[in-house]
Order: C-alpha cells, then structure tokens, then sequence
C-alpha cells in the first residue's frame, strides 16, 4: 500500500522504532517510556528525525487511550498509586531502607538470569518433544493448567493485572467496598505474618512456573506483565519482612524510632517489579521512565533507578545476554549487539584474514606474499572475471555450488586484471538477473553448448559494456584520470590508467558472437574492502555498527577472500555451543 515504506529499508526501520513506541505508550500509558524504549531497546541507528517521529507517534497513542478511556476510572492504566505518608518528612521510605532495596535488586538480577535460562531450556524441550508439533494442544494444555493451579490460591486467582495492582496498593487505603474496581485483596485479610508469606510464596513459585511456559507459545502476549507480577509478589514479600522484623525490633539503632506502620510494603512491590524486569530484559533508563510513568509515584524513583542498576549488574556478570537478545541467538538470526563488545574470547590478535583462513596462526600480521601463496584454491570458483564474458549455463553452474555452500548469503567476487577487485554480486542478485534475460530462466530450454545463447558479461568501472549485441571498438586504451587511491600498478609511466579490458579484447571477441548482456545494474562497484591485516575486532564493528552483510577483504588491491555476516556471527559464538 505504501510504497515509499516497501521499498525502502531505512524508512521501514523508522516506522517499526515509532511502532514500538506507541506500543508502550499504549500498553503502560508511558508516551516517554515508549521513545526511551525504541531508542534503548529497538533501533541502533537513532537519529533526530526518529526521535520526533516516535515521540509523535507515542503522543497520539497515549492520547487516543485517555479519550476512548477503556478503563471507565480516567486512569490509563491499573497501578497509579498513592501511598498514605508520602506528603511527610522523610516520605514512605527511610535512608536505612536502602540497604533492602539492594537486596531486592540482586534478588531481582539472580531471577533474570533464572528465568532466561529456563525459557531456554523449556524452549529446547519445546522442539524436540510433540510440544512443538501441536501448539494448539500445547496451548489448550496451558490454559488447562493455569486455571485449574490457579484457583486454589487466592492471589492466583484474579489476573495479572489486579495482582500487580494489588500488590502495589497499600491495605490502609485500599479501596474495598462492594463498587470498587479492585477486589478485597487476600494479603490486607490475612491474620498472621506466616500466612502472608505463604500465599506470596505459593503465588511466586506458580507464576514463575507459568510464565516459563507460557513464553513462546503460539499465542500471542508479553512479558512485562508476568515477569513484573514475579518481581512485584518478590518484593511484596520482602517488604513484609522488613515490616516484621522493625515490629519485632523496634529499638535497633537502624530504624530506632521508626514504625512498623511507616514500612509500605507495596514500595518493594514496585522496586521488586523493577528490578525482575531489568534482570531479564537489562533494560535501564526507559524501565525507569516506565515504572514512574505507570505508577505515577515520585517517592519510589531513587529506590526504583538503584534496583535497576543493581539487578543489570549482576545479571550481566552472570550471562552477558538479556532475554531478548538470547531469543534471537536461539532463533539463529545473524544479531550483533552494537552497545556492548562482540570480541570472543581468544580473538582479540586475529586478522580478518585469519578468519578466512583459520588455520593461520593468531596475532602474527600476515604479509602480501604469503597471502598470495596460501590462497584456498577452491576460492578461485567464487570469481569472476571483469575481462571474460560467460554464459547462462555456466553461470548457473556456479550459482548452484555456491547455494550448496552458503545457501542464499554468498556472493562472488568480481576480478580485473591480475585478479584486481573491481566489484561483488551477491547470489539472490546474480540469480535474479539471470531470470530476467531472455532465455536466462530456469524454466526455458538449455542453450546448446557450442557457445550459443546469451553471453553475460560483468564489466569493470574501467570498461565500456558492450551494448544491443554490438562490439564496441576500441582503437586506443581509455585513459582516466590518476586517482590517488588507484593500484598503483595499473597506473602508465605517463600518469594514466590504462583499462584492463584493453590487452584482452582478442580474447573477448572471440566469445562476444552473441548478443550479450552487461549486469552492471545487479554488481555492487563499490564494495566495502578491508585489509588482510587488519584486526576482526574492526571487521566486526564495521558489521555491527554499518549494517553491511559483507566484508571484501583484500591484499594489495586483490581479493583474498570475504566475510558474510552470517558465518562472522556463527563464528563469534562458536563458544556458546
């Protein structure tokens, strides 16, 4: 429908981060959240036109929300809290409370990293059982279980939802008449302090269990909501501890005159929701943005932002990888993550041309004539040559054991003269253009092998193609100016460069009898070179951060070999198997 979104990849990029956008401000009424998120979370490439057009695209959404008010209280969402003594000196939460907010922090880094290994793990045992074969079973099953689990316990009855906005809310000012939107909360009935933790504990370990199952499966839903119901049940509970313990001690010189009543257990709540999110998801300044955007409450921000750090913290020194981006490792999806390193370990003094050859020996600088020499012969079947026209058989010869090899991510290098890059195709490029020929398809009949049929030839920048079947006569070598970056062997004693298609025209007219095809259109001229010398770390940058899908490298000029993102990112995490 819109072709300028269609066909450009760049622009469908910038409306897929405004997308996202307004997806959080939608689902958490976090307008800023929403453009914290796409800017953290969603897009590498982030400039100031995106940035206006997601805040746009957020501001709509959250607008649209508050006037259809789906909700019927004003509210856009369920967890806006007010906590009594938030107006007092000192607010609803001591100095001395820092200590325990850590504490949930670490706890909620410690989950993250137990829930991502857990998805993991049920994952594989999604696919090779009959699990992964009948999603709709699968799905029944689930549904099964979660409501028959489900309604022995009072707090794992009511949805995710009112469970979170519960175990935010604080039982003295809960709203528990008969026409409030809230349910008489469980916990706020409750006579004694061990059955308050056990309803959370039995609550905690069946929503942990659930949300495990339930990630991945054919239907589709988040996980914010789960995972912050986990963290909130958390650190309800540990919330309910420290009021406990002050009531029990009430002299310690900790919290020497401070009562058990100025403890607000749904704080923790909030912290814990927090800090079970940036444990899974390492998210950091939009999840702070969110939390104060969707429980609207000031007091808890500075518990809240040392939660989060706390909890990255320490589930990145235990796995380096959120859930999101283990989900597009396990996927097989050639990411890399341009906010963080992507050097594996023991690769710090490798060449690009030791991962092209790697059997070289690590961190010893290659030299031009040793490259020349232990060049894979077999490579030679991936070049072209600018000078050599070629027919469609054979070109589908070589298209063929290429695909068997790379499938649909190889390419062929284009070569001048003393094999002298001048260009690349990839595979899908080179397989459509042949399409497109006449009598090129695969469908069409083989052209005989006497040298009929279509010739096709790959003509260099240096090089005029031959056109409408007729040859172009070249009485004198073309001369171009004398570019600074040009090889400096093709350069003439007199300061030109002479085309390289010039000394083989003989060679050339023998072949051209038929009409032939230039597929300049498909070749990339341009291609991104680095040098056999250079270190991976760089390749890997210029890939991560340039989005390019292939890497030519080179050595004095001539193609050595090149690098696909695919098999650069398979080689990066070769460990993790």
């Amino acid at each position: 429908m819109f072709t300028k979104y269609a066909k450009n990849e760049g622009k469908r990029r910038e409306i897929l981060t405004a997308s996202s956008a307004a997806g959080v401000s939608v689902a958490f009424g976090a307008p800023l959240g929403g453009v914290l998120f796409a800017l953290e979370e969603v897009s590498s490439y982030f400039p100031m036109k995106t940035l206006w057009r997601s805040f746009f695209c957020a501001l709509v959404a959250a607008g649209t929300v508050r006037l259809i008010n789906p909700l019927g209280s004003g509210q856009v969402v369920l967890f806006q809290v007010q906590w009594e003594g938030a107006d007092r000196m000192g607010g609803v939460w001591g100095a001395w409370e820092i200590l325990p907010f850590a504490i949930v922090g670490v706890f909620g880094g410690l989950f993250g990293f137990m829930f991502i290994k857990l998805t993991a793990l049920w994952g594989r045992v999604r696919m090779r059982t009959w699990i992964g074969r009948h999603p709709i079973m699968e799905v029944m099953s689930v549904a099964l279980l979660t409501g028959s689990l489900g309604y022995l316990w009072d707090l794992t009855r009511i949805g995710n939802t009112e469970l979170v906005a519960s175990l935010f809310s604080q039982c003295e000012t809960r709203r528990e008449d008969a026409s409030s939107d809230f349910p008489p909360f469980p916990l706020c009935q409750a006579s004694t302090l061990s059955l308050q933790l056990v309803s959370l504990a039995a609550a905690l370990v069946l929503k942990v269990g659930l949300a495990v199952m339930t990630y991945g499966t054919s239907v589709p839903g988040g996980i914010f909501i789960p995972v912050m119901g986990v963290g909130a049940l958390g650190g309800r509970m540990a919330g309910v501890i420290v009021q406990a313990t002050v009531a029990a001690f009430p002299d310690y010189f900790l919290w020497s005159g401070t009562p058990s009543t100025g403890i607000v257990p749904g704080v923790y709540a909030v912290v814990g929701a927090a800090a079970a999110l940036a444990g899974c998801t390492r998210m950091t300044v939009s999840l702070t943005v969110i939390i104060l955007e969707l429980t609207g409450s000031l007091p808890s921000l500075l518990p809240t932002m040392l939660a989060i750090m706390i909890a990255k913290w320490t589930a990145d020194g235990l796995a380096p990888r959120g859930l999101f981006e283990s989900q597009i490792v396990r996927a097989g999806y050639p990411f890399l993550d341009v906010k963080r390193s992507n050097i594996a370990p023991g690769t710090q003094n490798h060449t690009a041309y030791h991962h092209h050859q790697p059997g070289g020996e690590a961190g010893i600088m290659v030299p031009a004539v040793a490259v020349t020499a232990a060049v894979d012969p077999s490579w030679t079947s991936r070049l072209l040559s600018s000078d050599t026209p070629y027919t469609v058989q054979e070109l589908r010869a070589q298209l063929a054991s290429a695909r068997a090899v790379d499938g649909a991510d190889g390419g062929f290098g284009i070569v001048g003269t003393n094999g002298i890059l001048v260009g690349y195709i990839g595979i899908p490029e080179l397989a459509q253009a042949l399409d497109l020929l006449p009598g090129g398809s695969e469908c069409d009949e083989p052209a005989n092998d006497d040298g009929g049929g279509p010739m096709v030839v790959f003509p260099s920048p240096s090089t005029v193609p031959p056109r409408n079947g007729q040859q172009q006569q070249q009485q004198h070598p073309q001369q171009y100016d004398v570019d600074i970056l040009s090889p400096s062997h093709l350069r003439s004693s007199t300061g030109t460069i002479t085309s390289p298609a010039s000394g083989s025209s003989d060679g050339i007219n023998s072949r051209l009898q038929s009409p032939g095809h230039s597929l300049a259109a498909w070749m990339d001229t341009s291609p991104l070179l680095i040098p056999h010398t250079a270190p991976l770390d760089l390749a890997i940058d210029m890939v991560a951060k340039m989005g390019v899908r292939t890497l030519c490298v080179v050595c004095e000029g001539r193609l050595v070999g090149v690098l696909h993102k695919k098999t650069l990112v398979a080689y990066l995490r070769r460990g993790d198997h």
